[in-house]
């Protein structure tokens, strides 16, 4: 018996029996029979659930911890606001923290009366609060509340760092995000203002800029070009007055940081007619420094621009910080350029994760995918999904920082536009899956594949091996599907692991596997129409011991490299998936 199979579960003799039985006994399709190549297939699925495409995929990515915020009392200058945090945990919880910084609030102490907001990168912010988490069983409750005085008119960045610690030994479920970032941003009006979930320009009215802090006037657009007393003096000396630099920034846990990759850019402006220009455009990659410097303005011009996330050939860009703007007089200061984690964070994980899985697969062709953040915190916007009608990721406010959820999220869009498109599972499969519980052939199947591509893009962990050593493999759990794919791919070939597949060579397979059902042909859907095509025999027996539930098909056909063995495929198939 091969370590892998100990460590997971024990093999019957009675089932040993049975597979060296059922092993030479094929129902191959003869190549008479065979269609010449894919495109001579029909092109109609079956009508049976999984024969139609899927509009999205939905994976119950979640936060150990969760938070409600609630507050009370009118958003009006020096007023004091009381806020209530109710928790709840999730999953188990053996303990943690929860601290809360006022960004917006911490710069402008830091810069001093009058001056913009600035605060260093990488240093922490002030924490206005800290709690230490006792542990929690699922559903157990927890609440504290706290009050903030508010400052004048303006708009303010509330950040509230949920970190909750798992108990030790457990598996680290990559569903389940340990620590969790909430914001709210504070409009503060003499007349009562409101709460947003993120920072939203269009609060601001016209000719106002739109940037945190107190408020200020858009040089140029009162044609005047008057400037409120929080834009005199200086932000922060630099070394040459010959330029005005900017700090590209985002915060995360507490600390302001680099948005390292960001594009900034700006341009000149007349100071009494904003229709005169732009000139003398300029811009910057952000480097790990977070800061950067563009020539100053002439007498009689200003500078306005923004950060934004560039796009590259796979993935969409997007805006970090909409505005920005200095005047001649800001020569030699730094101006800070604040963004959005939800928005830096899925952006760099998707840069990063990307060129290691389509590298791996042989660089299939898929379109630039599209991405936003869920800005709400409800159950429902905590989970990330992919729509493959859109092409587009969205990334649930519980795990939109984690490069896992980047990585498992671009398997499916990949899935979806270069290996034969999705299929719609079982409805359960929407609500929630799990990698160690049966969730459907259909669900195991697709979700199987996105976590063997998450593996290769982000997460450490190895599919070598499942978690559980008392566990039975099964067909209809997506851990035992992408620990197939492993064994399918990887160089280290254990005793009943026999094949040293390329991805792409198992991907093409993959992707372009038919089976023959009744009178339909149909795409693949579930793993036993894979291991047959990937066989390029069909076992009656086999098929019907390993799959219940399941028809057996009458065909298949799929591209495959030559040279495939059969007798290692179903090895290792029947390794992975029976035990």
């Amino acid at each position: 018996m091969n370590a892998k199979a100990m460590y997971r579960t024990s093999i019957t003799a009675v089932g040993i029996v049975l597979v060296a039985a059922c092993h030479d006994d094929p129902v191959a399709l003869h190549e008479s029979e065979r269609p010449s190549s894919v495109d001579d297939l029909p092109r109609e699925m079956a009508a049976s659930s999984g024969g139609s495409s899927a509009a999205a995929v939905v994976d119950h990515t979640r936060p150990r911890f969760k938070l409600d915020i609630s507050a009370s009392g009118a958003l009006t200058p020096n007023a004091s606001i009381a806020v209530t945090l109710q928790g709840r945990a999730v999953e188990k919880v053996a303990g943690g923290t929860v601290t809360v910084t006022l960004p917006t609030m911490a710069g402008m102490e830091y810069a001093g009366a009058g001056k913009r907001p600035y605060y260093p990168i990488g240093r922490s912010l002030p924490v206005e609060r800290r709690w230490t988490l006792s542990p929690m069983e699922p559903g157990d409750t927890w609440q504290r509340s706290f009050t903030i005085t508010l400052p004048e008119v303006g708009y303010y960045h509330l950040s509230i760092f949920a970190d909750a610690e798992a108990p030790a030994g457990e598996w680290k479920n990559p569903y389940v995000s340990d620590d969790v970032q909430y914001e709210r941003w504070m409009l503060v009006t003499d007349t009562g203002g409101r709460w947003t979930p993120e920072f939203d320009e269009d609060v601001f009215a016209d000719g106002i800029a739109p940037v945190p802090g107190p408020f200020h006037t858009r040089i140029g657009r009162g044609g005047t070009g008057s400037q409120a007393a929080a834009d005199n003096g200086d932000d922060v000396g630099m070394d040459s007055h010959d330029y005005v630099y900017m700090s590209a920034v985002y915060v995360r846990k507490g600390v302001n940081l680099a948005a390292v990759g960001a594009y900034a850019h700006v341009a000149e402006w007349h100071n009494h007619d904003h229709t005169d220009g732009p000139w003398n455009q300029q811009r910057a990659t952000v480097g790990p420094s977070g800061i950067v410097r563009f020539d100053c303005p002439r007498p009689g011009f200003h500078l306005e621009g923004g950060v934004d996330l560039p796009s590259t050939a796979h993935m969409a860009g997007a805006g970090l910080s909409g505005y920005w703007q200095a005047r001649s007089s800001d020569c030699g200061d730094t101006i800070m350029a604040a963004g959005s984690d939800r928005r830096y964070l899925p952006w760099k994980n998707l840069g990063d994760v990307i060129p290691k899985i389509l590298r791996h697969f042989g660089n299939p062709s898929v379109p630039r995918v599209a991405w936003f953040t869920s800005s709400s915190d409800s159950d429902s916007d905590s989970v990330s999904s992919y729509n493959d009608r859109e092409h587009r990721i969205k990334f649930g406010t519980a795990s939109y920082h984690k490069d896992w959820t980047a990585a498992h999220e671009y398997g499916h869009a990949m899935h979806a536009k270069a290996y034969g498109g999705l299929w719609r599972a079982e409805p359960s499969c929407y609500v929630s899956h799990e990698h160690w519980e049966v969730s459907g052939y259909l669900c195991a199947f697709q979700e199987g594949f996105a976590d063997y591509a998450a593996d290769i893009g982000a997460w450490g962990h190895s599919w070598e091996y499942a978690q559980f050593d008392t566990l039975a493999p099964d067909p209809r759990m997506e851990g035992y599907i992408a620990m197939l794919f492993q064994d399918l791919i990887d160089p280290s070939n254990e005793q009943n692991d026999e094949t040293n597949y390329s991805a792409a060579a198992v991907a093409t397979a993959f992707g372009s596997c038919r089976v023959r059902v009744g009178g339909n042909w149909r795409k693949r859907n579930n793993v036993s129409d894979f291991v047959w095509c990937m066989e390029n025999r069909i076992n009656g027996s086999v098929h019907a011991d390993h799959f219940p539930g399941l028809a057996v098909p009458t065909r298949q056909s799929a591209v495959r490299d030559s040279g495939w063995d059969a007798a290692d495929i179903r090895s290792t198939w029947l390794q992975n998936l029976t035990g």
